[in-house]
């Protein structure tokens, strides 16, 4: 039932699929703890992005860490031993990943949002400083410095939907992975069920 679920409202549960959602597991979290050691070996952070680093960067560790052993795991499992009872085993640590990924996905969704909020901020006081030295010469407020409050906004709003865009596809495409991988052990299952119930058969006959 599980198996048909998935075959008709996603896609078949085969060894490929389940290939293709653990190498990209695997891309996933060798990514993000590659940006993060960038990050943190950066000179010059603000006093907010040093305490975002000391914050963040422990738990993205350990769940982005957790994500590329596990992804290790199933490489192992599914090339080497493709059995329903390794593959059920496989499919509980997928759900522990998808939790996890969900977790690290929306840490990392608040350390962008704040961290490319202060920069747009940034961005925004220098504008705003040029805007006032120019007004106090000129007595005149140029286009770009009337518009400068809703640039802004239109900039750190438009960074908070990209931003939540790519946590949301993160999450659903996780969730989708833990899927194919639990229906992939189920298929398997019944395939050793039947071959099973076969070899009854012929032993008996």
């Amino acid at each position: 039932m599980f198996v048909g679920m998935v075959k008709r409202y996603f896609c078949t549960p085969s060894k490929a699929n389940v290939m293709i959602v653990t190498l990209l597991w695997l891309a996933q979290g060798i990514f993000i703890i590659k940006k993060a050691i960038e990050y943190s070996s950066k000179l010059n952070l603000s006093n907010i992005e040093i305490a975002i680093n000391h914050i963040y960067l422990i738990p993205i560790f350990i769940i982005y860490g957790l994500m590329i052993i596990g992804a290790l795991f199933g490489l192992l499992i599914i090339n080497c031993a493709n059995k329903s009872m390794m593959l059920f085993l496989y499919s509980k640590l997928a759900c522990v990943i998808t939790k996890s990924n969900v977790v690290g996905t929306n840490i990392l969704t608040i350390v962008e949002i704040v961290f490319h909020g202060s920069k747009v901020l940034e961005e925004c006081q220098n504008l705003n400083h040029l805007c006032n030295h120019e007004y106090y010469y000129t007595r005149s407020i140029s286009d770009k410095c009337a518009d400068l409050g809703y640039v802004c906004n239109q900039k750190y709003f438009d960074i908070i939907q990209n931003i939540i865009l790519y946590a949301l596809i993160s999450i659903i495409l996780s969730i989708y992975s833990a899927m194919i991988i639990s229906g992939y052990a189920y298929k398997i299952r019944d395939k050793e069920e039947i071959k099973r119930v076969l070899q009854e058969m012929i032993t008996k006959t």
